[in-house]
């Protein structure tokens, strides 16, 4: 009789140097999480090598898998539950040598295979948005990003009539007599001083309260649970409903400008309002 113990195979393992890893922190934003996501992936596949991802200790919970939860996974990532230290773990350092000169397509067509949105997540994102009673399609989608963003000087400020006069050429230049505007902030003020200048001839709609006073990620970490998931499942539908729009205003120096970039379709309009040109950084 054969033993159990005796029948068993041996668990394959992947040669160090044939592997990298990508973990997800709870000290970044989500859409930094995605985008460096991105380029450890772009990296790997450079390298002819595996993807591993360890999809715990993020800023939602040290238990909840971000990546996992809300995209579909490629037969070519592998989601792990345990940090794996037997390979290269990859930061920018390692990424962007490889990245930077990339041409865009190639990143695009890497980012439309990794930000599949898993259906489950998908109906979370619809129940949230439905009793705001949104128009189907929007002509133009606005990201205004304030909080710790300024307060760090990660970026500088930008005036509301930056925005304004972005708009206003978006118009004029398609020849639109009337449009209906989506914004997505942080704070809600933001969306208020906007709203007081707008044309007349724009309707502009955001699901965001007036108890948004800015986004602090260290403050985010402190809410309760339920809080910080909800507050996560209102951020992606944002960011999902923002993808979908053909013009989109925002700043590149954001980690949200530049994931919605690489994300919206080829021949959508994106104008930044500080860094010009897109970077994999």
């Amino acid at each position: 009789m054969t033993s159990w113990f005796q029948a068993q195979r041996k668990t394959e393992k992947t040669p160090r140097e044939q592997a990298y890893t990508f973990e997800v922190t709870n000290s970044e934003g989500f859409c930094a999480q995605f985008n460096n996501y991105l380029y450890s992936y772009l990296t790997t596949k450079e390298k002819n090598r595996i993807l591993y991802v360890f999809d715990k200790n993020n800023a939602i919970s040290p238990t909840f898998s971000l990546i996992n939860s809300t995209f579909l996974t490629p037969e070519d990532v592998k989601i792990t539950d345990i940090s794996m230290l037997q390979y290269q773990k990859l930061s920018l350092n390692q990424t962007f040598p490889v990245t930077r000169d990339m041409p865009l397509p190639k990143i695009k067509a890497a980012a439309s295979k990794l930000f599949e949105i898993k259906p489950e997540m998908l109906e979370e994102c619809n129940a949230f948005l439905e009793p705001f009673s949104l128009p189907s399609t929007f002509d133009i989608g606005v990201h205004i990003r304030a909080g710790d963003k300024i307060t760090k000087r990660e970026m500088g400020p930008i005036s509301i009539n930056s925005y304004i006069d972005a708009i206003k050429k978006f118009q004029v230049a398609n020849s639109l007599k009337e449009m209906t505007v989506f914004v997505m902030t942080d704070t809600y003020k933001s969306f208020e001083s906007l709203k007081e200048k707008a044309d007349p001839s724009w309707k502009l709609y955001t699901v965001d309260s007036s108890e948004q006073t800015g986004y602090n990620h260290g403050e985010y970490r402190q809410l309760p649970l339920k809080q910080r998931k909800a507050a996560y499942v209102k951020f992606l539908s944002e960011l999902l409903l923002m993808r979908s729009i053909r013009a989109i205003v925002c700043t590149l120096s954001s980690n949200v400008g530049r994931w919605l970039y690489v994300n919206i379709h080829d021949d959508s309009y994106l104008k930044s309002l500080d860094t010009p040109s897109y970077a994999t950084i």
